[in-house]
């Protein structure tokens, strides 16, 4: 059985590592192994791995028993390496579950050239030096992805610093692998790895911080890290022959993705039971919160109608001024119906004004709107109209209805028997002139309309005054 060419020197020999299993019938009981091996390219020579021997199901069934240990490890890497990477690219900007998934892919491809290099049970005719070129530029972007998981994570500013130090330093140790013979990067990398290791402390070192604190999502990455860095650097020193205990970075790695899962998931259950929580405190913040608005906005409400009842309010006689007035009426032209006025005014005011003077004369335009107003029905409102004038407009009404209303007011301030030496009654009355309509739209303008119960007015102040006239 043949693995390369064995040489003496290094031109003659031809490297290679590659698991094969070899058949043979002993015919004696004693059998000689003879093992021919020359190296001179690689830092490691002779049997890499263990040597077997046995019979040929037990040799084949131990053979298989590790291709299946592996890909079972490469299957699981993959799965959870896509299912980061999915995530992420739905998520958008998460870096870390990406830096995570190509970690998970990296490791898993890494297993494939370690160890047994099963690559070449897959691809036969790749050479040793591709094989063990890409094992370890794989390994060399693997610490890095797992000091920026880390970082992603923390934040940390040293970390940082250190994340940016490796990163400098793989990529010139790319150059040197992709470039050189392999003895030569194998140096490099002997040296470079041992930078490598103080970083991996200050990681330990901060997530033993984070877990002394509390957090388990660092308790669960620090004993992930922990056993990970431990097989790293189990394999550097098997490969420096100075441990033959073989292998173990693919468990390390398989251990340090299981308990980041872990860790993720605390993670994320932790966030989103404090999302839920939050959207609770929200959505009954919301609800206060509209609470309180559509309260402001009722009591807004009754500023603005309050302010509007100020606007529109006579501030002497303390009912409708003129302005509310004008806008009824204009309401009322185009679509009014069975609609009644009452103009009226105070008998003789001018003349009450002159004898008891102004004072006494505002009270009595108080007195006589307070009066009337009382006397006015729910379809109806009272406005002053200018000076000792008064407005009563009727809606929905009927003709017996607003004349009816007007001989009441007229009854009302007549029988309140206010002083007024000055006129033949002596006491204060007043006239009122009344009109209605079946519908406004009879009259081009509502000053028409106004104009006709004036008239009316006037009729009753020339016929002798506190009297009550309606016009046809």
């Amino acid at each position: 059985m043949q693995v390369g060419e064995v040489g003496p020197t290094k031109e003659e020999s031809k490297p290679e590592m590659r698991a094969k299993i070899g058949y043979f019938t002993p015919k004696e009981s004693k059998i000689d192994i003879v093992l021919q091996i020359s190296n001179f390219h690689h830092q490691q020579g002779g049997v890499n791995n263990d040597f077997v021997i046995g019979s040929v199901e037990n040799v084949t069934n131990y053979y298989h028993y590790q291709q299946y240990q592996l890909f079972s490890q490469i299957g699981i890497l993959v799965i959870i390496g896509i299912s980061a990477t999915v995530f992420a690219l739905l998520a958008r900007k998460q870096y870390l579950f990406l830096g995570f998934g190509v970690f998970c892919f990296l490791m898993a491809l890494r297993g494939l050239f370690a160890g047994n290099i099963f690559i070449t049970t897959i691809f036969p005719n790749m050479s040793w030096l591709m094989t063990t070129r890409i094992e370890y530029l794989i390994t060399n972007w693997l610490s890095v992805l797992c000091v920026l998981t880390v970082y992603l994570l923390y934040q940390d500013r040293i970390l940082k610093w250190m994340f940016y130090t490796i990163l400098s330093a793989v990529c010139v140790l790319t150059v040197i692998t992709l470039t050189t013979e392999v003895a030569t990067f194998q140096f490099y990398f002997k040296w470079i790895f041992l930078l490598v290791i103080p970083v991996f402390v200050y990681m330990l070192f901060l997530l033993w911080k984070r877990a002394f604190r509390k957090d388990y999502t660092a308790t669960w990455l620090m004993i992930g890290c922990f056993l990970m860095v431990a097989t790293v650097i189990n394999d550097y020193l098997v490969a420096q022959n100075l441990l033959p205990t073989g292998q173990l970075a693919m468990y390390g790695a398989t251990a340090f993705v299981f308990c980041q899962v872990i860790a993720t998931s605390y993670s994320y259950a932790t966030e989103l039971q404090r999302a839920k929580y939050l959207n609770n405190e929200l959505q009954l913040l919301n609800r206060t919160l509209d609470d309180k608005v559509q309260k402001s906005t009722q009591e807004l409400l009754e500023v603005n109608e309050h302010l509007q009842q100020q606007v529109w309010m006579d501030g002497l006689t303390k009912v409708y001024n003129r302005q509310y007035f004008n806008e009824q009426c204009e309401k009322l032209l185009s679509h009014g119906i069975n609609i009644g006025l009452i103009l009226m005014d105070i008998d003789r005011f001018k003349a009450y004004n002159d004898y008891y003077g102004h004072v006494k004369g505002d009270a009595i335009l108080h007195t006589v709107a307070q009066k009337a107003l009382q006397q006015v029905p729910a379809n109806g409102f009272l406005a002053r109209y200018g000076g000792e004038e008064f407005a009563v407009v009727l809606t929905d009404t009927t003709q017996a209805q607003c004349l009816e209303v007007a001989e009441t007011i007229r009854q009302a301030v007549e029988r309140e028997g206010i002083e007024h030496e000055v006129v033949e009654s002596k006491i204060v009355t007043t006239s009122a002139g009344v009109i209605f309509a079946t519908c406004l739209n009879n009259y081009t303008k509502i000053t028409d309309f106004i104009d006709a119960a004036d008239h009316a007015l006037y009729k009753a102040k020339k016929q002798g005054r506190n009297r009550v006239v309606m016009m046809d």
